[in-house]
């Protein structure tokens, strides 16, 4: 048929048109809305700036007139005032704002204990009475020795800053015959400064 080809064409350009026609309408309806809104919300502010600025103009007039008379008692009573109404709107704005989202919770995922060990990886447990009862000084049986040698004759003199712990308390106990109420009464019995001054007291 003649033209038919090109009738078609025009057709489906004419068709793709009005579609876009209807989009753009609908745009338009939806930009007029919007535009709508935003004239009320102006106007709206608007409003509350008038009654803002005329309500500043009055309080203006107000602290100037009492002010001019003296009346100082007036001015502070309209600050108090201001104060309690900046308060009162203060905390209804805060209650009004939305509540704050409760915090996740993170599940920890359970850690796999660790694997028991041999020979020099299993763990050793030390008694407390065993760690007070520890040497100070890597170097201390040679120390103590070198202590226990009489400085002069018929008299041993104990040097014992350079005795470990344990000697000290040795001496104290056995040789001194002191109980550990006593030594406490000079400090800790953790520390090796308390044996020492219990030792020198006695």
């Amino acid at each position: 048929m003649l033209g038919h080809t090109t009738i078609e064409t025009l057709n489906r350009d004419i068709e793709q048109l009005t579609e876009n026609i209807a989009q753009l309408e609908q745009q338009l309806a939806i930009a007029r809305e919007e535009r709508k809104q935003k004239e009320a919300e102006r106007q709206a502010v608007q409003t509350f700036v008038a009654a803002g600025n005329s309500s500043l103009e009055q309080a203006e007039n107000f602290l100037s007139l009492t002010t001019r008379a003296d009346r100082f008692d007036l001015v502070a009573s309209f600050w108090e005032e201001m104060d309690k109404l900046r308060e009162r709107f203060s905390r209804q704005a805060i209650a009004d704002l939305p509540p704050a989202p409760e915090p996740e919770l993170i599940e920890e995922e359970p850690t796999e204990p660790a694997p028991d060990g041999d020979g020099d990886g299993d763990a050793v447990e030390v008694e407390s009475e065993e760690l007070t009862d520890a040497p100070d000084d890597s170097d201390a049986p040679e120390k103590v020795a070198e202590s226990r040698q009489p400085q002069s004759v018929g008299a041993a003199v104990l040097d014992l800053d350079q005795m470990s712990k344990k000697d000290i308390e040795r001496e104290c106990l056995d040789t001194k015959g002191l109980s550990k109420a006593q030594v406490k009464e000079y400090g800790p019995l953790t520390r090796k400064s308390t044996w020492i001054a219990a030792y020198r007291a006695n």
